[in-house]
């Protein structure tokens, strides 16, 4: 089974661990397989604000307005893509309903996220230490959404992850932390 790696996705969720302290990220293929991916603190601050601040960069209406305005161009996008109905498989969303899902391998921990900005999508690559392990390619409607799932996992965790980004709205959010 480990010869169908990378998984080429088209379906992702994640949860929160408490056990662990981790994230989880379920990608889901086409025939029933799934790789779950252990997410840890450390990745998940650096991915938020990666991928917050790609959707601001590649975000053509944001580049042309003038910059105090740029955060509120790209607020108006997330707003909306979080907003719209899902038209495609990839969107993250709960548990898999139906059949149980066929694990190529036991849990992994997610090392790095290799990101590439296409014309028309954006390309991610999820690896541990040794091999990419899943692969997609995600519209800016499903990167603004799995950028808010995240963001919502986080939330829920109580990690208080600082994301450098104003069009998220953060900076109005105070987090305890014991």
């Amino acid at each position: 089974m480990i010869d169908s790696l990378p998984l080429r996705a088209h379906k992702l969720s994640f949860s929160y661990n408490e056990a662990e302290d981790r994230l989880v990220l379920f990608a889901d293929g086409r025939g029933g397989e799934r790789v779950t991916l252990l997410i840890t603190r450390r990745l998940t601050a650096r991915l938020l604000n990666a991928l917050a601040s790609l959707l601001e960069r590649s975000n053509p209406r944001a580049r042309q307005a003038p910059s105090p305005l740029r955060g509120d161009v790209v607020l108006i996008e997330h707003q909306a893509a979080i907003q719209a109905p899902s038209r495609t498989t990839l969107a993250p969303s709960g548990p898999v309903s139906g059949a149980p899902p066929r694990h190529l391998l036991p849990p992994a921990l997610l090392t790095a996220v290799d990101v590439r900005n296409r014309a028309s999508h954006f390309s991610l690559a999820f690896r541990d230490a040794r091999q990419p392990l899943v692969a997609c390619d995600l519209t800016r409607v499903e990167l603004h959404r799995v950028v808010q799932l995240m963001l919502t996992k986080v939330t829920e965790a109580g990690w208080g992850i600082s994301v450098d980004a104003s069009w998220l709205g953060l900076e109005q959010q105070s987090v305890t932390i014991n």
